[in-house]
C-alpha cells in the first residue's frame, strides 16, 4: 500500500511538472492538429492492458484526419497500420515522431487511469489480436501488476515489427523491476533519445534478460 501511495504521489508530481513545463509545446501541437487535420484536436481511444481488464478512454492529439464514413482502415496488424503514414499530413509527422500526440494523456495520469511511466496500453484491436493469436502472451500480460504509461521500456526499445513477443518481454521485464529507480532511469533515457544523445546501449539502462 506504502508503496502505491509512493507511486501515485510521483505520478501526479511529475505530470504536473511535464504539463507546466510542456504547455507551450502542447499549445502549438494542438494549433498544428487543427490546421492540418480540420477537426477537434483532441480524440479519445479505449485501450487496457489486456482485454479482460480495466479498459479506459486515453487521450491523444489527432494526427491523422477523420475517415470518412466506410472507409476506415482495414489492413491492421499488431501494432502496426500499413499505409498510415501516407495519411498523415506533414507536420504532424513530426508530433507523433517526438510523442508530442501523446501529451493529453498526462490527463489520464491525473485521473489515475494511467502511470506517466508502464507498459504500453493497446487499442481494443491489438488486445484482441493478442488475446486470439498469442493467448500465452496475453495471459502474462494479463499478470501484470503495473499501470499503463505514456513513457516505458517497450516505447523505447521495443520493435514493432518484432510483434508481440517483444512488447510482453519488455512489459515483464519492467513488472519485475518496478521501482523508483528503474522509472527515473526510463525517464532520463527518454530524454536522452529524444536528444538523439544514445539509443543504442540500451545495456546502460537495463540489464538483458
Amino acid at each position: 500500500m506504502k508503496k502505491q501511495i509512493s507511486q501515485r504521489l510521483f505520478d501526479i508530481l511529475l505530470a504536473v511538472i511535464l504539463l507546466i513545463v510542456l504547455l507551450p509545446i502542447l499549445l502549438i501541437a494542438l494549433i498544428i492538429s487543427i490546421w492540418e487535420t480540420k477537426s477537434f484536436p483532441i480524440y479519445s481511444q479505449v485501450r487496457g492492458l489486456t482485454l479482460d481488464g480495466k479498459k479506459f478512454k486515453i487521450y491523444k492529439i489527432r494526427t491523422v484526419e477523420k475517415y470518412p464514413l466506410g472507409h476506415e482502415t482495414t489492413d491492421r496488424k499488431f501494432l502496426l497500420s500499413p499505409g498510415l503514414a501516407e495519411k498523415v499530413p506533414f507536420l504532424c509527422r513530426f508530433l507523433r515522431l517526438t510523442g508530442f500526440d501523446e501529451l493529453p494523456q498526462l490527463i489520464n495520469v491525473l485521473k489515475g487511469e494511467m502511470s506517466v511511466i508502464g507498459p504500453r496500453p493497446l487499442d481494443l484491436f491489438d488486445l484482441t489480436y493478442l488475446k486470439e493469436n498469442y493467448p500465452e502472451l496475453n495471459n502474462q500480460r494479463e499478470k501484470l501488476k503495473c499501470k499503463g504509461g505514456i513513457l516505458g521500456l517497450w516505447q523505447l526499445f521495443g520493435n514493432r515489427e518484432l510483434g508481440a513477443e517483444d512488447l510482453v518481454r519488455w512489459d515483464i521485464h519492467y513488472d519485475n523491476n518496478h521501482g523508483f529507480t528503474q522509472d527515473i532511469k526510463i525517464l532520463f533515457s527518454t530524454l536522452f533519445y529524444f536528444l538523439s544523445i544514445n539509443k543504442s546501449k540500451q545495456d546502460s539502462i537495463v540489464k538483458k534478460n
